[in-house]
């Protein structure tokens, strides 16, 4: 009886100390940056000072990816090219406007 109350014991910390663990993790994968200046890109155009993107992953080769959310109008369909396509992410590089 008392193996299964220190097993029980055991298993309560291991949980509350993953949830808390859990909330953490999600915390910093809300991180979002402001731009600090104009950037361009020959093909998307310009993306403007102050614009907040939302921090996505950090790369060992010495770049970070973001995310930007656009919100375009009901009225304005954009042509849908794959439906659940959560894994094709198409990389864009941007230069600072100088």
């Amino acid at each position: 009886m008392k193996n299964l109350f220190k097993t029980i014991i055991i298993l309560f910390v291991g949980i509350v100390i993953g949830y808390i663990g859990s909330k953490k993790i999600s915390f910093d994968e809300e991180a979002y940056v402001e731009l600090p200046s104009d950037y361009s890109h020959k093909e998307l155009g310009l993306i403007k000072k102050g614009t907040k993107l939302k921090c996505d992953q950090d790369f060992s080769e010495g770049f970070t990816r973001y995310i930007l959310y656009l919100n375009i109008h009901d009225s304005q369909h954009p042509t849908l090219l794959k439906e659940n396509a959560t894994e094709e992410i198409i990389p864009y590089w941007i230069e600072k406007n100088q």
